[in-house]
């Protein structure tokens, strides 16, 4: 028997030393034993937001003195139960009492990266015992998955039309040491959040878009899904660099006299001073995905065929890293040939925009209200 186990015997077990077996003959003080009942209790993350809960393995009690277990939130008003399990016992070939429950609860909106809940012990005397817990549903599927931002603090001191907002895209450290720029969902543009000072400051606002990048002190960013920017944040102005993408050169080269209508932006960074583009067509018209690479003077170097669906793509150390569009995909790309090299599976369900910086993989996880990262040889060997 390892120590741990043999603690929690005897934590729980010393309960009841010198009492019936069913009803203690004088009330308990439960919470002596808080240590004891903690590590009776195994949580496990099922999925971005599920947890599982059951009794911890090779766990044995003195008696069989609890009768239901409840998973639920705790606060001054009391405590609400979500689910609940009888307990049921079994003697082992040591002649061990073990436990058996089992709670499996799917949170409706995990708004928070670490919600917090209360697991109730409910006793055959009819005493309870509660405690309390986070549950960090950022780590599934990886263990090394960290809260590296969450929202609120971003849009923490930003004026009231950002607060309560939920990132997009963002770029970290591109045009300046220590900021990130962010862009929200909804008709609002681009703000900078300065990590020395925590400040918030607007750097241009703008319509409904959905993706932008930076580099060389300036920020590109897509508007309507169709028309690109080049914004100068030293000297406050944005230029127009492509109108409706489709009403010029990109016109010509596919022969389309309505281009936005069967094609959109979903995605753009930057490398090696040019500006990568990446267009989705409508397939329900064989239209097929391209990329496009730009000068940032918005001439037009190259157009290639694209072979994948994705959203949001960026650039690290030669390779194309991609967002998979319908599935939780992320694949790594070869830069020439947009060969998929190697997929991983997204360290969050609803991945909007992603940066890669000093060997971690940032991303958006909206539904825990952050942003995260974690280190990109897990996700990917090399």
């Amino acid at each position: 028997m390892n120590r741990w186990m043999f603690f929690v015997m005897f934590i729980i077990g010393s309960v009841f030393s010198g009492c019936s077996m069913n009803i203690p003959m004088e009330p308990v003080d439960y919470s002596l034993y808080e240590d004891g009942f903690r590590l009776l209790t195994g949580l496990e993350i099922l999925d971005y937001d599920q947890v599982r809960l059951f009794p911890a393995k090779r766990v044995s009690v003195s008696d069989s003195f609890i009768q239901a277990v409840y998973l639920g939130q705790g606060t001054e008003a009391g405590f609400t139960a979500w689910d609940s399990a009888r307990v049921t016992y079994s003697i082992d070939h040591d002649n061990q009492i073990r436990p058996h429950f089992q709670i499996t609860h799917v949170f409706e909106r995990p708004n928070s990266p670490t919600p917090d809940i209360s697991v109730r012990y409910r006793f055959k005397d009819g005493a309870f015992f509660d405690f309390d817990t986070t549950v960090a549903l950022y780590t599934y599927p990886y263990s090394s998955a960290e809260v590296f931002f969450p929202y609120k603090r971003i849009f923490r001191d930003a004026d009231h039309n950002w607060i309560g907002s939920r990132v997009q895209d963002f770029i970290l450290f591109d045009n300046c040491d220590n900021c990130m720029y962010v862009h929200p969902f909804g008709p609002l543009g681009i703000g900078k959040f300065d990590f020395t000072t925590s400040q918030f400051s607007v750097q241009i606002n703008y319509g409904a878009g959905n993706f932008f990048t930076a580099d060389s002190g300036y920020l590109f960013f897509e508007l309507g899904a169709y028309n690109l920017y080049r914004y100068d944040p030293s000297s406050g102005t944005a230029a127009s660099l492509w109108d409706s993408l489709g009403q010029g050169a990109l016109q010509q080269i596919f022969s389309l006299s309505q281009f936005e209508e069967i094609y959109w932006i979903d995605g753009m960074t930057t490398w090696q001073h040019r500006l990568y583009v990446n267009l989705q067509g409508d397939h329900e018209n064989n239209v097929p995905n391209h990329m496009l690479i730009f000068t940032y003077d918005g001439a037009l170097v190259e157009t290639l065929p694209f072979p994948r669906d994705v959203y949001d793509i960026t650039i690290y150390h030669g390779y194309l890293f991609a967002n998979g569009l319908s599935s939780d995909t992320i694949y790594k790309m070869d830069l020439s040939t947009f060969e998929v090299l190697a997929t991983a599976t997204a360290p969050a369900e609803y991945i909007e925009g992603f940066d890669i910086h000093k060997g971690y993989f940032y991303y958006t996880d909206s539904m825990h209200y952050m942003i995260g990262r974690i280190p990109l040889s897990a996700l990917f060997d090399d």
